[in-house]
């Protein structure tokens, strides 16, 4: 190991979650100690990491940086060699991380750093840190809140600002939270005049029981059926045939039903109130890689539920419940395809659960819920209605989930009204866990469609022929990105999502290439509403080289993403569209799919997402007229809790079990804190940590 007993450094793990990262400085042997006391890692492990100050250094632009992976050894010797969290100035006292917080806030020094750049950018997978923009701790009102609250309330107040950063961050293990919440409660006793002492011990109590109490455990097999699978002893190398029933981590997890209800009927207190007898809810289900290098042994089906409505006036992460979670692996790999799905027997088991418990009492009121709606994106409804999942124009098996029309000749229905007259909807019933009509598959979920599908395979056309085109020479692959970012920086308040940091990385420059291929390509920015933003941005930019060089080909660009931003506004509205709006959407769809088909020359195809938006009017006069809980955008976002607490599992056998335990107890901390908590300042804080769960 390097020599730095002589400098002393922040704790480069603790930096990613703001904690410690300029209050307390080690040198190098404490350094080692604290790797391993407080986040778990032994010296000379081979757990690895990236140094943050050299991605933030490389996002702001600095040349000749590399960002690698390192062991904790290599980590200190890069720390050495590039002064990377080296403190110049070493305070004469270190105090604790809770102490240090109080004295920062007393003094009026800006504790809280607010940055909404993304400070990490993985350059190979966008989709990890998708919407982690919107999911940024720290906002300008958050500043207020803390200026506001009393010198009583100062310490309960950090404690709860620093336990949801460690909770939330890839080393908050079960043990180690305790050991967090031990050092911070022998911490509070000397504080006088306040509960954090007990509250602080009513969170052990929690973090120590894990919520087992409200896990079951749910076989996606049949449990009649006998499967084997070959495990081989890593030491005689003999093969023995072992019973995967009886392997936890083939098995799915679920949260007891009646908890989740609950949980549901509390947070809309005020729509339990105007219902007399029954509440419709959502089901959605989508499989989330956790890790792309696994080859398929980290994918796992997230079921969660929500009201059938729209909550404005709340996020959209509170409106929305972890129900269970599965591994897919063993599933694919053992399962049968009974009646059409490989997931039928894990939804049937999960459907008799729900109507052996959909009966709930909430304030002396019985309360029936129901579930009306399966949502999710293609991939997962085609396997659960049974449905041919094919993606492209070839083939004679329809592939629709709304009409009989073969994949061969979508290209011979390009509008609505040619849909329409030929009348091949699907009419007749299916069998499924949960459904027994054909109505229930009236939906396509524009938020996968659009945003996160046609939109980007267009832009990344127009990036291409923009990089390419002569009469504006000052546009080209290396320029583009920043040309994009000027256009981003000068809307203002009309920001949908902020993609400053992934501009400044030059993403087009990386990722864009000029040979011609069949197979779709696309640029992410970060999210569906990133790229949202940035087709806003192409937008401005095209405007602005019209007004400079009127030309036809650029015109054509602007409105075929014009024809996209305007299916948007139709898709986005939160109200019930009137019969000269719906009109309106109509030829918007034929506009989108027109131009679209002309953007590519064909090279693309009449995909099965084009075909699906000439069925929006179909599909909102099935849902009265409108788009609203049809978006899977919130259902999306509450992927990165899973991944999150996927990162802070070690249980990497059994991790569907952990992800809900801690999902679990986030929920039983919310309630320990509801009922203690009185100050309304501190409910604010409150709500800006826990409203994310």
């Amino acid at each position: 190991m390097p020599r730095i007993t002589n400098n002393k450094y922040t704790c480069p793990l603790c930096y990613q979650y703001e904690s410690l990262a300029n209050d307390s400085s080690y040198t190098r042997f404490e350094l080692v100690n604290h790797f391993k006391n407080f986040h778990g890692h032994e010296p000379g492990s081979l757990w690895k990491t990236k140094c943050k100050k050299c991605i933030e250094d490389k996002n702001r632009g600095v040349r000749n940086i590399k960002v690698n992976e390192l062991t904790l050894s290599n980590l200190l010797k890069h720390m050495l060699i590039k002064g990377c969290f080296k403190i110049e100035e070493v305070p004469d006292i270190t105090v604790s991380t809770l102490e240090s917080a109080l004295i920062d806030q007393e003094n009026n020094d800006n504790m809280m750093e607010i940055d909404n750049s993304i400070d990490e950018i993985n350059e190979n997978d966008f989709s990890l840190i998708e919407n982690e923009l919107d999911q940024s701790d720290y906002t300008d009102d958050d500043i207020l809140y803390y200026s506001s609250i009393t010198e009583k309330d100062k310490p309960l107040s950090t404690f709860i600002n620093y336990f949801f950063k460690y909770y939330n961050s890839d080393c908050g293990t079960f043990k180690n939270i305790e050991m967090f919440l031990e050092a911070q409660q022998s911490l509070a006793l000397s504080y006088s005049d306040t509960n954090l002492p007990g509250i602080i011990e009513e969170f052990l109590k929690v973090i120590r029981s894990g919520g087992d109490k409200n896990i079951k455990y749910c076989s996606p097999f049949h449990p009649e059926e006998q499967i084997f699978e070959n495990v081989v002893d890593p030491i005689t190398n003999i093969a023995t045939q072992v019973s995967i029933n009886d392997n936890n981590k083939y098995k799915g997890v679920m949260i007891n039903i009646e908890t989740v209800l609950q949980q549901i009927a509390q947070t809309h207190l005020w729509i339990i109130s105007d219902i007399n007898d029954c509440i419709k809810l959502q089901m959605y289900a989508d499989e989330v890689n956790m890790n792309s290098h696994t080859d398929g042994y980290s994918e796992l089906l997230h079921v969660c539920l929500r009201i059938n409505n729209s909550f404005e006036e709340m996020s959209k992460m509170d409106s929305v419940f972890t129900w269970a979670i599965l591994p897919t692996h063993g599933v694919k790999q053992f399962g049968t395809k009974e009646d059409g799905s490989r997931f039928f027997q894990f939804f049937k088991k999960l459907k008799e659960e729900f109507y052996s418990h959909n009966k709930i009492k909430v304030n002396g009121k019985l309360i029936t819920f129901e579930i009306n709606k399966m949502l999710g994106d293609h991939k997962f409804l085609d396997c659960f209605w049974n449905v041919n999942s094919a993606n492209g124009e070839l083939g004679h098996i329809p592939s629709c989930r709304i009409c009989l029309i073969p994949p061969c000749i979508y290209s011979n229905y390009k509008t609505v009204d040619d849909i329409d007259e030929v009348d091949q909807y699907r009419r007749e019933p299916t069998k499924n866990p949960f459904f027994n009509s054909i109505d229930q598959m009236q939906y396509s979920d524009w938020f996968h469609d659009i945003l996160e599908g046609e939109l980007i395979s267009s832009m990344y056309i127009i990036f291409q022929k923009l990089c390419l085109h002569t009469e504006y020479p000052e546009i080209n692959i290396n320029t583009l990105s920043q040309s994009l970012l000027q256009h981003h920086k000068k809307r203002g308040n009309n920001v949908v999502q902020n993609i400053t940091g992934i501009l400044n990385s030059n993403i087009i420059s990386r990722k864009l290439s000029f040979i011609e291929s069949t197979s779709r390509k696309a640029i992410s920015f970060y999210s569906g509403y990133g790229n949202l933003e940035a087709a806003y941005c192409l937008n401005s930019l095209l405007r602005t080289l019209l007004e400079q060089n009127p030309n036809e080909e650029i015109l054509f660009y602007r409105n075929t993403l014009k024809n996209y931003l305007n299916l948007y506004e139709f898709c986005s509205k939160k109200s019930q569209l009137t019969e000269i709006e719906i009109e309106r959407l109509k030829n918007v769809c034929n506009q989108v799919v027109e131009y679209a088909l002309k953007l590519s020359h064909g090279r693309y195809g009449f995909c099965k997402k084009l075909h699906y938006i000439l069925h929006y009017p179909r599909i909102i006069a099935w849902n009265n007229n409108s788009f609203v809980g049809l978006s899977t955008d919130c259902y999306e976002r509450k992927h990165q809790c899973v991944k999150k607490y996927y990162k802070a599992s070690k249980n990497h056998k059994f991790p569907a079990l952990t992800i809900l335990k801690k999902t679990i107890v986030k929920r039983e901390i919310k309630e320990v804190l509801k009922k203690t908590i009185i100050g309304s300042e501190i409910k604010e804080v409150l709500r800006r940590h826990i409203g994310k769960i």
